[in-house]
């Protein structure tokens, strides 16, 4: 071939393999001093790495092929607050991966294939106040996961398989104000669930499986404050709209109001 020929040839695939390598996602991999930031996105990774600095704020592992948690993967992270390692495939957790965390304040495990969440696996967090679970193929939350997450105010299980939970799942998150069940395959939930929650609570509910009925204990005062419900697309399993459901429960009447944000009044039957 002519060196003519060659140059040109040269210049005719050029731009063809730029184009190749444009499409390929970069592995991110730093640590920015000033914020204290550790980034390690899109490298493969298949475990938690050893060499994350001790003083990292915020730790970036999503986008990988992480399977497991294992004891001991982060104790060294004391002054880490946001944890991201969403899109991994992590299926397991040890009861103590997130031992050393003492200041952490958002766990974000969306969007890998857990199944299960275990007794007591988040129980080293007392500062969390955010927990990302959502879409992952969770089926069984056991008794004791959510022990020691006395702080926390959000928790998003939305797009998961949950179809109920025990009872006490709930009573050691006495801050909870925000929880996202949307997308799961819920029929009812227990009124003993949030009772010992003190806060305003909302609740997302939207695209279960509902027997609307089993939901009349829901009012708008409780003992301990305010249940709001997110009305979105909730809806009765044999068809109909809860928005226009009445329910007589102990001897009290609650009525549906129609707003976005759903509030249930108490009325008493001999005034309704």
């Amino acid at each position: 071939m002519s060196s003519v020929s060659a140059a040109v040839l040269l210049l005719v695939l050029a731009p063809t393999v730029a184009a190749e390598s444009s499409n390929e996602t970069l592995c991110l991999n730093e640590y920015n001093p000033n914020t204290r930031e550790f980034s390690r996105i899109h490298c493969n990774l298949t475990e938690v790495p050893h060499d994350i600095p001790s003083d990292a704020k915020r730790v970036n592992l999503n986008n990988n092929t992480i399977s497991s948690l294992d004891g001991g993967d982060f104790s060294l992270l004391s002054e880490c607050i946001q944890l991201d390692l969403q899109w991994n495939n992590i299926t397991c957790i040890d009861k103590e991966a997130f031992v050393g965390l003492d200041s952490l304040q958002q766990l974000i495990l969306s969007n890998n294939k857990l199944a299960i969440i275990g007794s007591q696996v988040f129980s080293s967090l007392s500062q969390c106040i955010s927990l990302h679970l959502d879409h992952n193929v969770i089926s069984l939350i056991e008794l004791e996961a959510f022990s020691g997450l006395s702080k926390l105010r959000q928790l998003r299980l939305h797009g998961n398989n949950i179809s109920d939970f025990q009872p006490g799942t709930f009573d050691h998150l006495q801050s909870l104000d925000d929880i996202n069940l949307h997308n799961n395959t819920l029929a009812s939930l227990s009124p003993d669930l949030f009772i010992n929650i003190t806060r305003p609570l909302q609740l997302s509910l939207g695209l279960n499986q509902w027997n609307c009925s089993s939901l009349c204990w829901l009012k708008h005062e409780q003992q301990h404050g305010t249940v709001k419900i997110e009305i979105g697309t909730l809806a009765c399993e044999h068809g109909g709209n809860w928005t226009s459901i009445q329910c007589e429960h102990k001897g009290e009447w609650y009525q549906v109001l129609q707003e976005y944000s759903v509030q249930i009044q108490v009325k008493n039957a001999t005034t309704f």
